[in-house]
């Protein structure tokens, strides 16, 4: 087993905090080896909820990385307004918490990830098919110079049109599923 090298070697500036600080890469090997064996009863919330959770641990992970960065290298003898160990301790806790809801949350959508699949290749499909120029008749160079061109399109705005709608329709439906299934989903999580 390798030993972690003390990333600050001077030995008078270690505190007592100090002595117990875990990088973030110790807490998940452990958090990996304890999985199996976690038996702790969770709190059981809706996939719904868990997002909700997720958007607020990451915001409140970029503050605090926020803060870690302005406030770790100061100029020698300037004081930080934080603790800078301190912080780094609950910016690890919150990005252990934030990747086991990831975990559960992608364990949750193995009964939809079809779905999920269809409803993002259709949103890159429809976004692709309302990119095609359909311009037609006299269209001036875009390139300064005077000369008129006419343009003809195969794939009138109308049939586009007809398309995107289909597409978008395609996407409500699944949209409405995929509300439903987080609706109704629970996973187990303690926020």
């Amino acid at each position: 087993m390798s030993e972690k090298v003390n990333p600050n070697p001077v030995a008078d500036s270690v505190s007592a905090e100090t002595e117990n600080f875990i990088w973030p890469s110790e807490v998940l090997s452990r958090e990996a080896d304890m999985s199996d064996r976690d038996e702790t009863p969770k709190k059981k919330i809706t996939l719904i909820r868990a997002f909700k959770e997720r958007s607020r641990l990451i915001r409140q992970i970029s503050q605090i990385h926020g803060r870690i960065e302005t406030e770790n290298s100061v100029i020698e003898g300037g004081l930080r307004s934080i603790d800078v160990r301190q912080s780094f301790a609950e910016y690890t806790r919150l990005y252990c918490k934030l990747i086991a809801l990831k975990k559960a949350i992608s364990r949750a959508n193995c009964g939809i990830i079809e779905k999920l699949v269809e409803l993002a290749e259709i949103k890159t499909l429809l976004h692709q098919i309302n990119e095609i120029s359909t311009n037609e008749g006299k269209q001036v160079s875009r390139y300064g110079d005077s000369e008129l061109k006419i343009m003809t399109a195969e794939l009138k705005t109308a049939e586009i049109a007809a398309e995107s709608d289909a597409l978008q329709a395609r996407m409500d439906a699944l949209q409405d599923e995929i509300d439903e299934f987080n609706v109704r989903t629970l996973i187990e999580f303690e926020p």
